[in-house]
């Protein structure tokens, strides 16, 4: 069986999702091949790991609108292709639907955006979806019940979705050594994601801006994995403050690179305004490290996080965010993980 994943061009946690579906085919099954399909240019990583892999891969980059011409593309890459079952990743869902209808094939739809931030557009795809999709995937039960609780539409669906938590490559993303905090020893926080207007990257700053004494007199930094829009205004804010020996931007981190950056940090926070299901709070999970999110969409029972004794949801709030970390530090004896 020949199977397609449409996935962004850009960074993103599908990316994970994608090539852990590819590793967890241990028994090749399936023929794996990738469309890369976006406004942004193909993170380089993802051609790396698609040659790594020997996975046949496509990139369809485009500007804005013109719809017409991007989706016939698409179509013509599709039947080069020739995909038995394609899993759908981003909003391509028209040009999909009709390679499938055509050809007499199925797709499935990963529903990855969060119901908050949806524009029309995005509920347009998730209607569609429903409709034409042979299953639609989400993330978790909150989600299901979103979609309910704003449309009887969905009521009336019967077997036509599953409910699939993300999971990960475990072998890799595992701890290494275990220490406790030591008194003055460098405590490294962190938060990995792209960086754009649904995550909340300001509070951290502004947490940094207000409580910068403290920070520095205790030996505490912070580091920031991924990259997006908002990396320049971000940078921008850190210099105009000085702080830039308090808080780094990383930039983009290759999986190995990312790797060794969760083994370095002593607690992982996530900022956010919306999530579906992150796959970078998974992953810090993996790595049995502290963690403080944001409370927002009943984020501790998406990530059937209820039973972690380290796992902490705080208000969106910078003077929250400190307390819990103060917290943590000070009151809690947690094994951290560490690279040496």
């Amino acid at each position: 069986m020949n199977v397609t994943q449409i996935i962004y061009t850009g960074m993103g946690g599908h990316c994970s999702v994608a090539f852990s579906l590819i590793e967890a085919n241990v028994n090749k099954l399936w023929n794996n091949n990738i469309v890369f399909y976006g406004v942004e240019n193909i993170v380089p990583e993802y051609k790396k790991r698609c040659l790594e892999n020997k996975i046949q891969y496509f990139v369809l980059k485009f500007k804005s609108g013109k719809f017409l011409i991007k989706w016939i593309k698409l179509y013509k890459i599709l039947k080069k292709i020739n995909p038995d079952r394609i899993i759908l990743h981003t909003n391509c869902i028209i040009p999909v639907f009709f390679y499938c209808f055509i050809n007499k094939k199925k797709f499935i739809f990963i529903e990855h955006n969060p119901n908050n931030s949806k524009i029309l557009r995005d509920w347009v795809v998730t209607y569609l979806a429903f409709i034409t999709a042979s299953k639609v995937v989400l993330l978790h039960k909150t989600f299901l019940k979103e979609l309910k609780n704003k449309f009887k539409f969905f009521l009336k669906i019967k077997n036509k979705y599953e409910i699939i938590y993300n999971g990960i490559n475990h072998n890799k993303f595992s701890p290494k050594d275990k220490i406790n905090f030591r008194k003055n020893a460098k405590i490294l926080i962190g938060m990995a994601s792209r960086l754009t207007s649904t995550k909340n990257h300001f509070l951290i700053i502004n947490m940094i801006i207000t409580n910068k004494s403290y920070f520095k007199k205790n030996n505490i930094q912070f580091s920031i994995a991924g990259d997006g829009p908002l990396f320049k205004k971000l940078n921008t804010l850190i210099k105009k403050n000085n702080i830039e020996n308090i808080i780094k931007l990383e930039g983009y981190l290759e999986e190995n690179q990312l790797i060794k950056w969760y083994r370095s940090i002593s607690i992982y926070i996530h900022s956010t305004f919306s999530e579906t299901q992150s796959m970078s709070i998974i992953q810090a999970m993996s790595f049995n490290i502290p963690i403080i999110v944001s409370n927002i969409d009943n984020i501790r029972d998406n990530l059937q996080a209820n039973n972690a004794h380290n796992f902490f949801v705080v208000e969106n709030e910078k003077k929250a965010f400190f307390n819990k970390i103060i917290y943590i530090i000070k009151n809690l004896e947690y094994n951290v993980i560490k690279y040496n």
